[in-house]
């Protein structure tokens, strides 16, 4: 069990997307997959546990699918680093791998279909502690809003249902009851350790 690494999770997560439809089982195999690589404390290297930006968490591709059913990736939260309120439009799987993450959880109250506006609601508080896991469904279960509000780096892993840079999403504004669509994510570059 100690020597469960990415690879071993890319394997187990490629095997699971590409035989299994039902979304139940891909969330709970997905989870109990993402759950045994958080045992392994040298499961990631190190390279990829440094930020590589001081003013927006630092985002690393670890894989994407050819099919296009999975992309996982890897992000280091630096202390008061919040992204901004965002859907996903798929399913996402997070694991805590080490420090601490705070994620604000928000519901769509509107039909979607006014251009440019949206009014939120927030659902739920949750705070995230190293080996805790999350799950985001949309459309009810799909918004949040993460941040590191405290003086230690974090580190998540993230399992989504296809590839986040390939079709358009929405970040939110609930204050001004507003939607922007965006297309691309900032992903960091490090070296190649693992496909």
């Amino acid at each position: 069990m100690g020597d469960y690494d990415i690879s071993g999770l890319v394997e187990d997560l490629t095997r699971l997307t590409s035989q299994i439809s039902d979304l139940d089982t891909i969330l709970t195999r997905g989870r109990d997959a993402i759950a045994r690589l958080m045992r392994n404390p040298a499961a990631i290297p190190d390279v990829y546990l440094r930020a590589a930006n001081p003013t927006r968490p630092s985002q690393y591709v670890l894989h994407r699918a050819d099919h296009d059913r999975l992309f996982v990736t890897l992000v280091v939260w630096l202390t008061g680093q919040v992204a901004p309120i965002h859907d996903h439009q798929t399913w996402a799987i997070i694991g805590q791998y080490s420090g601490r993450t705070r994620e604000r959880r928000f519901r769509r109250l509107d039909d979607g279909t006014r251009p440019g506006f949206a009014e939120l609601r927030e659902t739920a508080i949750i705070e995230t502690a190293p080996g805790d896991i999350t799950t985001l469904i949309p459309p009810d279960n799909d918004i949040h809003c993460p941040e590191n509000p405290w003086p230690d780096p974090s580190v998540t892993i993230h399992a989504y249902g296809r590839y986040l840079g390939g079709y358009w999403r929405n970040t939110y504004d609930e204050r001004g009851r507003s939607a922007t669509p965006f297309l691309i994510s900032n992903y960091d570059s490090v070296p190649k350790c693992f496909t």
